[in-house]
């Protein structure tokens, strides 16, 4: 199982006559959004130049407890957590993309020598892919909120 990850502007539809509303965030794809090759053998990242990523749930609690976001992601004290409830969606503060941000700086100040991006463990070794793949979904997510932030009129993170 897996989360469904989509950062950008909410949309709400609804059919003529209706009363239920649909609330989602908006699929779009910028051209300067990060990318990099799967284990840089020309295979492409699932997400492309997409607002949306696909992480497994022990993947995506692993990336978290890792970088010191799990708070951030997965706090239920009162659905704190912008993946709290699952599925759901959660607006996005600018005090979100300052946690990432921090993470993130962390993150390369701990590990000053890591390029980010999708290493094959068999080659690079298991710690150093994990840290490659950590460093390129912290860009990823910094990216995504800074442009949600100044583009969207009601930024969101939607799960499902």
């Amino acid at each position: 199982m897996s989360f469904n990850i989509r950062i950008g502007e909410t949309i709400i539809a609804t059919e003529e006559g209706e009363t239920f509303l649909d609330v989602a965030v908006q699929a779009v794809e910028v051209e300067d959004a990060p990318y990099w090759d799967s284990f840089g053998d020309g295979v492409q990242d699932l997400s492309g130049k997409t607002n949306s990523r696909y992480p497994g749930y022990s993947s995506m609690y692993s990336f978290c407890r890792r970088t010191g976001l799990t708070d951030l992601f997965f706090n239920e004290e009162e659905d704190k957590g912008l993946l709290v409830p699952h599925p759901g969606i959660k607006r996005i503060l600018p005090r979100h993309m300052a946690q990432i941000k921090s993470a993130r700086m962390a993150y390369q100040r701990e590990f000053p020598d890591v390029i980010p991006g999708w290493l094959d463990p068999k080659e690079a070794g298991e710690v150093p892919a994990i840290r490659a793949a950590n460093l390129a979904k912290l860009i990823w997510y910094e990216f995504w909120f800074v442009w949600a932030l100044k583009s969207c009129k009601i930024p969101a993170i939607a799960n499902s």
